[in-house]
């Protein structure tokens, strides 16, 4: 059975189930792997590294994306969904110039270090200032149509 497969059919199961608080985990250890790819002397240490980040931002995209269909109206879903892909897009511009700008400055394994210890306090401060966001249960809107 392939994985994609295999993702499939657990991915409709799991979305009932995700939890904002998962988000906060991945994204965490999305970060983490990062700094342990700068930090990385193997080859295929690096390589495994940079698999499982990959595969914590695929997870990150799909619920950031899910979030976004679950709790837009209908009526503004299409605009609210070209203005996030707009802001996606570019923000990986800006990050790209902001990466070679620190790693010209820093240094190429200190930037990604300090960059990422910039991440996990912005992680922990959206954790602790956004009660709604920590909170957040995506079955939550399907449990109240279905009580209507």
């Amino acid at each position: 059975m392939s994985i994609l497969r295999i993702t499939l059919q657990i991915l409709p199961a799991t979305l009932e189930i995700l939890h904002i608080k998962f988000q906060i985990l991945q994204l965490t250890l999305q970060i983490l792997h990062t700094s342990l790819f700068a930090l990385s002397g193997n080859f295929y240490l690096t390589l495994f590294i940079l698999a499982l980040s990959g595969a914590f931002d695929n997870v990150s995209v799909v619920i950031r994306s899910t979030i976004v269909q679950l709790f837009t109206p209908d009526k503004m879903r299409g605009r609210v969904s070209s203005v996030s892909t707009m802001f996606i897009s570019s923000s990986n511009e800006i990050g790209a110039f902001e990466s070679g700008l620190a790693a010209r400055l820093l240094g190429l394994v200190p930037s990604v270090i300090f960059g990422g210890g910039v991440a996990l306090l912005a992680v922990g401060g959206a954790a602790v200032w956004l009660p709604k966001l920590r909170t957040l249960q995506l079955n939550a809107k399907e449990e109240k149509a279905e009580a209507h």
